[in-house]
């Protein structure tokens, strides 16, 4: 009975591990082993600019371009965009099934309607101009089938292939298209399923291998020797050492040394699962056809077994296609989800679609936290396992690490109960993790704690504000930063007991920085400490001083730093929000950046949050969009990793096509240029300069280039683009051009022209003495008359004056106003001194000529009963320190009096003369709020004549003036308006310069 309990109690507890093992979800993932063969991918369809999904070939030119075969045209692929051809472009059809390239870098495409086309660099899409002849014959040998011609090949003696799996091949040599008739060679005999095609060069000939069937099911195994011209012979090698291979719709062929993997009678097995086999080097891409024509894609290396492989592709697809590119990145075309581009093998995907926010060392693996969530990864046997939301401390002791700065606070589960005489907040989440073996230090909120094993959690230092970082340095102390400080904590201070602690408010700032504090790393043979900032880049310090700050001008990827991770090789990991970057410190403490993947496919998301070492070559990424694991290539992998850079086209004044010598006007030049890295998207940093112009480099990510109105001489284009590992590759074809000079710039031009400048200069030098010694008599006689001028002008005025003031004298005296005349006679003759005083001089004092003007004004008030109010403005300057020409101001206030105010209706007459400086002149403003020149009255003709004669001598006087000390003058007539756009008087403005010689 007690047998049957037990047994019971064993067949219970076998349920359980099987229930817990393999029905819960996070063990599901290890027993399909997706992270051990799961790597990352990009798949591209209509929605990336694809003309469809339905592809049927891929494939990589010479120059590092990707073509993709469609059902809708051919693209072109270069990192940036797909640049679809079509039938309207040049295409024979539009359904194209097979590519390959000549030796002339002609691209080559096989279509549905049994024709060939190609793309020329130069010419575009061209049709196979011996088509007809080509089908011809096809038509002759196409025995009971319609042939469609889907598989391309192209030896390296420029013979093109074309074959068809239930037809046969044609044989056309493109090095000798003049007598392709006597040229083109067909086989129809072989009526396979299927048919592959290998062409060896050997010797002296060439050996074409393909494989099929007379009859039945018997496969053989043929091959053309064409030993001389025009001969071909057939043999039929079956039961040999060599033997044919067919999986279904494509044929494997496997042979002995004439192919590039053996095998033998004894180990030859055939699979029964269908199989697509593609051939890339040493190793071969399987598509396992599972069901609806569809399953996952493996890499395999051993052709024995096309089963065991690493699962590349763990997706159900059908694939039609695939090849691996010169930087070893894999193509797969398929038939109905595009294309998928495998960037490399040394990145495994851990978990999609997950946004890691910390990646913490575990005695039982690594703990990925996830904001609300945190996991546990088994490295041992790849398993994932959710955990509680808190993440419990006991899982952390065990390990050695240094400080872990986490993206996001996590909750931590903490062993005692002490730390609830210290309340921060009720918070238990943490930022930042330390372990060093049982011993766990960590930042809570202000609070650096500490756990020990069997000892349980106690306070070391709690400031005012939040703690941001810490490091610690080989026991002896800690950096922790606090806002925009970083503190020194030593190990003295571990001495706060359980039972009270202090605030350490008083503590003194190591280090004062201008941000705040991301992240700490501690390089201890160097003895620098690394503080990252999340919008500053990167500092490092010396002791106390600033050895050097980096940021994007010295090659980081992004100032804006999530992490620092230090490894055992004491390179500084570096995680951006766009990508990764390491530092190597030398010596001579030089700080040497590096970019590691930027922006690149290989990552599921560019924001990087998250670095974490398992050793010195693996390190764990985790991003806001999964986790991968990466293996470190810092040298240079399996494959040559090539970075194609092309000037892709150059023009001149945006027409004509640049060539070698240039005219002196064709001087306006445009580069358009790309660089094929595949593994980015489409972020690449360029550099140019055009030497000749500049030795400077232009730093830019677009792909243009333009110089305007180059001077004539020779040019050198250099271009460089920086690569995946942030190394600056040169372009691969360079332009060299020269400008040359105009004909009148030419040395033989140039001479000719000296010498008969010389010849005239001889012939005309006495001549030139006498026209200097006329030049300085007329200029003496121009200044003599010049001043005569200015007088007789001056004098002109001093009359006219006098012929108005009398006037109003007269008015008086009729008008029986005699002690009005009286006064008004005192102020003329006042007036008329000033006048003759100044008659015979050219310039008089300011303050003169304002006396004049103030004494003029008010003979006019008194003459007019005093219908108008004036003001002189005279503050801002001293009167004393200039002179003006005599009355140049007078004829401007009389046309102001008698055209403006006098008409008006409203009793508000206001007259504002104001005289400023500006710089080295003197402006006078001459403001009245009358009618306008608009609404004026005319006057008797005699008035207006010497009025307006008066006005024209005054700008007269203003142009010689100018002439005369060649300085500006300037005379301005405003209309001026009310706010109901109504006519609301006029402004002259008058400049003069400020000093004359009087």
């Amino acid at each position: 009975m007690n047998e049957i309990k037990g047994n019971q109690i064993l067949n219970l507890v076998a349920v359980f591990f099987y229930v817990f093992i393999f029905m819960n979800p996070f063990y599901s993932v290890a027993q399909h082993d997706t992270v051990a063969k799961e790597y990352v991918y990009t798949n591209f369809t209509t929605k990336d600019g694809l003309p469809s999904n339905e592809t049927y070939c891929v494939f990589q030119d010479s120059r590092g371009y990707i073509w993709i075969g469609t059902d809708r045209g051919v693209c072109r692929y270069d990192g940036y965009e797909f640049k679809t051809y079509t039938e309207e472009d040049g295409l024979t059809d539009n359904a194209i099934f097979d590519i390959a390239e000549d030796s002339k870098g002609n691209v080559w495409f096989t279509t549905s309607n049994r024709t060939l086309c190609y793309y020329n660099i130069k010419q575009g899409i061209q049709a196979f101009k011996y088509n007809q002849l080509f089908q011809e014959v096809i038509d002759q040998n196409k025995a009971y089938f319609e042939p469609i011609l889907d598989e391309i090949s192209i030896c390296n003696k420029d013979i093109l292939y074309v074959s068809h799996r239930n037809w046969g091949y044609i044989e056309i040599p493109l090095n000798n298209l003049k007598s392709i008739k006597n040229n083109l060679y067909s086989y129809s005999e072989c009526m396979s399923e299927d048919i592959q095609v290998e062409l060896i060069d050997e010797n002296e000939y060439q050996k074409l291998f393909f494989s099929g069937c007379i009859k039945g099911e018997d496969y053989n195994l043929f091959h053309i020797n064409r030993q001389a011209k025009g001969e071909i012979r057939l043999d039929n090698i079956n039961n040999r050492d060599v033997w044919p291979y067919v999986l279904d719709t494509n044929l494997f062929l496997i042979g002995n040394t004439t192919f590039k993997v053996g095998i033998n009678e004894n180990t030859f097995k055939h699979y029964k699962n269908r199989k697509h086999v593609y051939n890339i080097g040493n190793q071969y891409i399987v598509n396992e056809i599972k069901e609806y024509n569809k399953g996952p894609v493996l890499l395999v290396d051993d052709a024995n077994n096309l089963t065991l492989g690493k699962t590349i592709l763990n997706i159900p697809v059908r694939i039609t296609q695939g090849i691996r590119d010169e930087n070893g990145g894999f193509w797969l075309s398929s038939l109905e989800k595009g294309i998928f581009y495998i960037p490399d093998l040394n990145n495994r995907i851990i978990n999609k679609d997950i946004n890691v926010t910390g990646l913490i060392p575990s005695n039982k693996g690594v703990v990925i936290s996830v904001r609300s969530k945190n996991y546990l990864y088994n490295l041992s046997n790849r398993n994932i396992i959710e955990l509680n939301n808190e993440l419990n401390i006991d899982l952390l002791y065990g390990t050695q690490t240094s400080s872990i700065q986490l993206s996001h606070q996590i909750k931590i589960k903490e062993v005692s109960d002490w730390v609830k005489v210290f309340n921060d907040a009720n918070s238990k989440e943490i930022s930042n993790v330390l372990i060093e073996g049982d011993t766990i230090f960590y930042i809570r909120g202000n609070g650096l704690y500490k756990f020990m094993k069997g000892q349980g959690v106690k306070i070391l230092n709690v400031f005012l504000n939040k703690i941001y970082a810490m490091e610690r340095v080989e026991g002896q102390f800690t950096f922790l930063a606090c806002d925009t400080y970083i503190y020194k904590h030593f190990k003295k201070d571990d001495a706060i007991n359980n039972s009270s602690f202090e605030y350490n408010n008083n503590s003194i700032p190591y280090i004062t920085m201008n941000t705040k504090a991301r992240d700490l790393k501690w390089i201890k043979n160097k003895g620098i400490l690394a503080v990252a900032t999340t919008g500053k880049g990167v500092f490092f310090y010396k002791g106390k001083t600033l050895l050097k700050k980096i940021t994007f001008k010295d090659g980081l990827i992004s100032n804006s730093v999530n992490q620092l991770y230090l490894d055992g090789e004491e390179r500084l990991w570096i995680a951006t929000n766009k990508g990764i970057n390491y530092i190597e410190i030398d010596d001579k403490d030089s700080i040497h950046v590096h970019s590691y993947l930027a922006a690149s496919r290989s990552l599921l998301s560019p924001n990087v949050q998250q670095i974490y070492g398992l050793n010195d070559s693996i390190l764990l990424i985790g991003t806001d969009g999964g986790l991968n694991e990466i293996k470190i290539d810092l040298g240079e992998s399996e494959y040559n990793r090539k970075f194609p850079i092309f000037i892709t086209h150059s023009s001149v004044n945006k027409s004509l096509v640049l060539e070698p010598q240039l005219a002196y006007n064709e001087n306006n030049i445009e580069f358009e240029f790309t660089a094929i890295e595949y593994n980015k998207y489409g972020n690449i940093d360029y550099r140019y300069r055009l030497k000749g112009l500049s030795d400077h480099w232009i730093y830019t990510k677009d792909r243009k280039a333009s110089f305007l109105n180059l001077q004539p001489g020779t040019y050198s284009f250099e271009l460089e683009a920086q690569n995946e590992k942030g190394k600056w590759e040169p372009s691969q074809n360079r332009s060299h051009f020269k400008i040359n000079k105009p004909i009148w710039e030419t040395w033989w031009f140039r001479s000719l022209i000296l010498g008969v400048l010389g010849y005239m200069i001889y012939y005309y030098i006495s001549k030139l003495k006498q026209e200097k010694r006329l030049l300085e008599d007329k200029q003496k006689l121009s200044e003599e008359l010049n001043t005569s001028q200015q007088k007789a002008l001056s004098s002109q005025l001093n009359p006219h004056f006098v012929f108005n003031s009398l006037n109003s004298i007269q008015n008086f005296i009729l008008t029986k106003r005699t002690e009005l005349s009286s006064d008004y006679l005192s102020m003329f003759s006042k007036l008329m001194r000033f006048v003759f005083e100044n008659s015979k001089k050219l310039y008089v004092p300011l303050s003169d000529e304002i006396e004049a003007l103030k004494l003029y004004l008010e003979l006019e008030q008194v003459r007019h009963n005093n219908k108008f109010k004036f003001q002189i403005n005279k503050e801002s300057i001293n009167t004393e320190e200039y002179v003006i020409p005599a009355l140049l101001i007078q004829p401007i206030i009389e046309n102001a009096i008698w055209h403006g105010l006098l008409h008006k209706i409203e009793n508000d007459r206001l007259l504002e003369v104001s005289f400023t400086s500006e710089g080295e002149y003197l402006c006078i403003n001459v403001k009245d709020n009358g009618v306008g020149r608009g609404a004026s009255k005319p006057r008797p003709k005699f008035i207006k004549k010497q009025r307006s004669s008066g006005v024209e001598l005054t700008k007269q006087r203003l142009d010689l003036l100018g002439q005369s000390t060649g300085l500006e003058t300037s005379f301005e007539l405003i209309d001026l308006f009310d706010e109901n756009n109504n006519p609301n008087g006029t402004l002259v403005k008058v400049v003069i310069p400020k000093n004359f010689e009087m």
